[in-house]
């Protein structure tokens, strides 16, 4: 009986984890422009700084 419950408790702190982890990482992409939005002003600041 004893078994049965460390194991649930593993896999239930498991699942939590795994929870966090993947609703932190979906907060961290909306803060964070994609490259493709923010590579073409970068690339046209460098270019005109190199001319």
């Amino acid at each position: 009986m004893l078994d049965k419950f460390v194991q649930a408790s593993i896999l239930t702190f498991l699942l939590h984890l795994i929870f966090i982890v993947n609703s932190n990482t979906t907060f961290q992409s909306k803060a964070i422009p994609s490259l493709d939005k923010a590579s073409a002003p970068i690339a046209n600041t460098l270019l005109s700084s190199v001319r």
